[in-house]
């Protein structure tokens, strides 16, 4: 009996022995594959000292308990994590889904696609501004020599103006002798043509007096026919309220006369007296109808009684006429009515119907998101239900076993949600960063928008002065077709004022639009500032994100060698068992070698009989237990293994998603470069503009030089004028109406002469002006080159020192990963261009870096590493320029403010190019 009993229980920890070998070599198999990412696995050490006061099936149902209890905190964690995961990647979806044409995470191509649309747009805007701005200038030369063309006549004209004076004088009095001849003679004219049509205006006067008049008698005729008819109105108006008393009176009922059975007399006096009182209706109705044809008399023959009642009768149905045409009417316009609402109705039922059909749609939408949100919950709610069942069975086992076990599932509970609650917060935090970069993204898109109508606008503006530039020539045209035309002095005199008057006009206007040009490049230099810092501000975050991304990582790394340490415990608790199982066989087999000491306990038979009897009843009930405890088992391992394929799918997803941000992640780098090197495009296109600017500045200086020559030609003409009025004066004593003639002439010109000098005066403060300006924008160039050396030495040493964590973000990532450290790794070099867009800098921005170079503590090795990432930086620009045919159009201005290109050397590199 004992050795069955002993045989018995060694085959019974055998297998339980197995059964556990074989769950712990695979829960470690299984740990060790999927529980990279999520939080370390929660584990309550059990010292083999617990275990063994109980015997081994407990033991086994407490070890089976604890996988339980650290598998459900693990699949909490995973679950959460996936369902933050969804979240954030439906919320990139929906803002690109807004923002552009990309719908879902597949249509990567159509993102790109667009971007470079709006390249191509900007490139082609811009070619289109430099074709204008080139056109602009070859019209403003050629204006330049037509007014050299025009001042050369000018001087020709006043050479030969000596030798003709005194001809002319003397011909321009026979001249203005006629004309004042002719005058008179025309404003004779006029007033004997202004007495005829005076004449003509009074009999016009009194005819419209006698229409007048006429019309006033008609207006006092239809007045009284007014009265009139207001009269028989109200005629009419009583003798519908007498018809109304008369059919009143008929449409009593005659049944209360016959149900009473009178005789025919009394009906017949009854009648009598109605025909009685027919007759006095009928000869009221006669008096008021006869107001106007004399019947006045009260005792009237039955013979005018007749076509008495032909009248009323006429006068009946007229009245029935009526009213059936005003009921008529009102039902007409009631049906009017009721079919503008029953319009209206339909309109708004066609409404209501769009309506509701598009709020069935979404109901249906709203319907299948609910059902896929109840299953999945549905789904969750199981899982948790089980778990929890199994988790309240352990805890009242180990409830059993004291408080110590209590303390530390509270303490182990305690950290979860504090692990929880860290994970909560930076997934919040995570989502606000993603929202303000998304909402910064679109704030440079506005700006963009903006800077597009001002390009749009100021395109405007070159072709109106394109317009004014050709009206001018044709205006020039005319001037010197006019100069040729005309022989005589005053009308060459008269010629050249109008010539000159329209000259300083035109000179206002193109210095109007010079000082509204600089303005237009001042606010285009604002923006591009503003959008300089937004964007440095911009680096500053994804530089951030990309901190955060690291810490994750390095957390995630360090909860997984938390893992490791905890399979190793694992490991070391397998061999105490194994220890302990040892120590077991050891006893049983000494339990073997005391059955040979049988003899010497004979006495003890009997009761080990009846002990014996027992045992097997306890066997039985042990084998009944042990038999359902392996059926739970088998559905345990089943449960766990189906658990661990959806541990291990879940593990995929994540990694899958994990490599499609990362892939993102080096997209968005690939987009901030080409917005860098765009932005370096549009510095040195600014660059051009304020060379085009200064080369203006040139162009007036030269026309102020010419002004001034002008000005000392009019004075050497206004003396030579002065000298020919003195000669005039001395000749000519007895003509004072020429002297005086000649003195108005001298009059206005000096007036002339003190406004050109007024001008001049403006001319020259003005020139002082932009002289200003010019110095103290080479003076802001020359700060800001300085501060843009210092911040490039200070950027380079604090992306030395984030060098480390980018290339393990950067690891599995190719061929993008290396373009993104790569064009992270190079800075812009300082350019003359760049430098006058940064002129503002943010303060914050500069403090940083001042801090990252200071805790670097690499100032000795500054000037080198710079030397060696300019060359970087002009090597990849010139490659990139030979390689893209399709970008050199874009890279053309970067190359040209690199090298310190002119318009010829361009020229030169274009055409050894093609």
């Amino acid at each position: 009996m004992f050795k069955q009993l002993s045989q018995i229980g060694k085959n019974i920890t055998d297998e339980i022995s197995r059964g556990l070998n074989e769950d712990f070599s695979t829960q470690d198999s299984n740990q060790v594959q999927g529980q990279q990412q999520q939080a370390p696995a929660i584990k309550r050490e059990a010292t083999p000292s617990e275990y063994d006061d109980y015997p081994k099936e407990i033991q086994a149902k407490l070890r089976k308990f604890e996988k339980y209890e650290q598998k459900y905190p693990l699949l909490l964690t995973a679950y959460k994590a996936e369902k933050e995961k969804a979240e954030d990647i439906e919320a990139l979806i929906k803002i690109l889904s807004e923002n552009t044409p990309v719908s879902s995470l597949n249509e990567a191509d159509q993102l790109k696609g667009f971007f470079e649309d709006l390249n191509m747009k900007n490139s082609l805007l811009n070619d289109e501004v430099k074709r204008l701005s080139y056109e602009a200038i070859s019209r403003d030369k050629e204006l330049e020599e037509l007014k050299q063309l025009a001042v050369e006549q000018y001087s020709k004209v006043s050479a030969n103006e000596d030798k003709d004076l005194d001809a002319l004088l003397e011909t321009q009095k026979l001249k203005l002798e006629q004309k004042y001849d002719e005058i008179v003679r025309e404003k004779d004219g006029e007033i004997e043509e202004l007495k005829s049509t005076l004449q003509k205006v009074d009999q016009k006067i009194e005819t419209l007096e006698l229409l007048v008049a006429e019309k006033e008698n008609a207006l006092s005729g239809l007045d009284g026919q007014l009265k009139d008819q207001d009269e028989k109105l109200n005629q009419m108006e009583k003798l519908l309220s007498l018809y109304k008393d008369v059919i009143k009176e008929f449409d009593e009922p005659k049944s209360n006369v016959v149900s009473k059975g009178s005789p025919p007399t009394s009906t017949g006096r009854s009648n009598k007296r109605n025909k009685n009182k027919k007759n006095k209706n009928k000869q009221s109705v006669k008096d008021i109808a006869g107001g106007g044809v004399n019947l006045e008399h009260d005792g009237v023959d039955n013979k005018d009684k007749e076509p008495g009642t032909s009248l009323s009768e006429a006068i009946f149905s007229s009245i029935e006429t009526k009213v059936k045409y005003e009921n008529l009417c009102g039902d007409y316009e009631k049906l009017k009515e009721e079919l503008e609402k029953n319009k209206k109705d339909g309109d708004q039922y066609r409404e209501m119907e769009l309506r509701i059909s598009s709020l069935q749609s979404e109901l249906s939408d709203t319907k299948v998101a609910l059902k896929t949100r109840n299953e999945e919950l549905e789904m969750v709610k199981d899982m948790l239900k089980t778990v929890g069942n199994e988790l309240v069975d352990a805890k009242d086992k180990l409830k059993e076993q004291g408080g110590t076990s209590d303390e530390e599932l509270k303490r182990l509970k305690a950290e979860v949600e504090a692990l929880h609650d860290a994970k909560s917060q930076s997934a919040s935090s995570y989502e606000e960063q993603l929202g303000k970069l998304t909402k910064e993204v679109a704030t440079l898109l506005d700006d963009k928008n903006r800077l597009e109508s001002v390009l749009v606008q100021s395109n405007d503006q070159l072709t109106r002065a394109q317009e004014q530039v050709q009206k001018f020539r044709i205006q020039n045209n005319e001037m010197n077709d006019k100069m040729r035309e005309f022989n005589t002095l005053k009308k060459s005199e008269s010629n050249s004022k109008l010539a000159l008057a329209q000259r300083e006009k035109t000179i206002a206007y193109l210095e109007q639009q010079v000082k509204d040009y600089s303005l237009q490049g001042s606010n285009a230099q604002k923006a591009l500032r503003d959008l300089e810092i937004e964007r440095e501000r911009l680096n500053k975050r994804i530089e951030y994100l990309v901190k955060d991304l690291e810490r994750t990582k390095s957390e995630s790394k360090k909860s997984s060698g938390s893992l490791e340490n905890y399979i190793k415990e694992n490991g070391k608790l397998s061999e105490r068992l194994e220890v302990l199982q040892e120590k077991y066989d050891t006893v049983k087999s000494l339990k073997s070698n005391s059955n040979n000491q049988v003899d010497s306990i004979k006495r003890q038979c009997e009761e080990l009989n009846v002990k014996l009897k027992e045992a097997n009843k306890k066997i039985i009930a042990l084998e009944e237990e042990l038999n359902e405890n392996a059926n739970i088992l088998q559905e345990r391992t089943r449960e766990t293994n189906a658990m661990r394929r959806l541990l291990n799918d879940d593990h995929t997803d994540t990694n899958a998603k994990f490599r499609e941000l990362e892939e993102k992640l080096a997209i968005i780098r690939d987009e901030r470069d080409k917005l860098k090197s765009e932005l370096d495009i549009q510095v040195s296109r600014r660059h051009r503009e304020v060379q085009d600017l200064r080369e203006t500045n040139l162009e007036l200086k030269s026309q102020i030089s010419t002004l001034t020559l002008k000005e000392k030609e009019y004075e050497t003409e206004v003396l030579h004028l002065k000298a020919v009025n003195q000669r005039m004066q001395r000749r000519s004593s007895t003509a004072s109406e020429g002297s005086e003639e000649l003195e108005l002439v001298v009059k206005s010109l000096k007036e002339s002469l003190g406004n050109s000098e007024q001008r001049l005066r403006n001319l020259k403060a003005s020139n002082q002006e932009l002289r200003l300006l010019n110095s103290d924008l080479n003076s802001k160039l020359e700060r800001l080159s300085k501060n843009y050396k210092l911040l490039s030495g200070q950027l380079k040493v604090a992306k030395e020192q984030s060098g480390g964590g980018a290339t393990i973000t950067a690891m599995g990532h190719g061929t993008q990963s290396a373009r993104s450290s790569r064009s992270g790794s190079i800075s812009i070099p300082p350019s003359p261009g760049n430098g006058g867009e940064q002129q503002q800098v943010d303060a914050s921005s500069m403090g940083g870096m001042k801090r990252y170079a200071t805790n670097s503590g690499a100032s000795g090795a500054t000037h080198e590493v710079e030397v060696n990432e300019k060359i970087a930086y002009i090597k990849n620009v010139l490659l990139g320029f030979l390689e893209h045919r399709e970008q050199r159009s874009q890279l053309l201005p970067v190359v040209t403010t690199l090298l310190h290109l002119d318009k010829s050397d361009e020229r030169r590199l274009l055409t050894s190019l093609k």
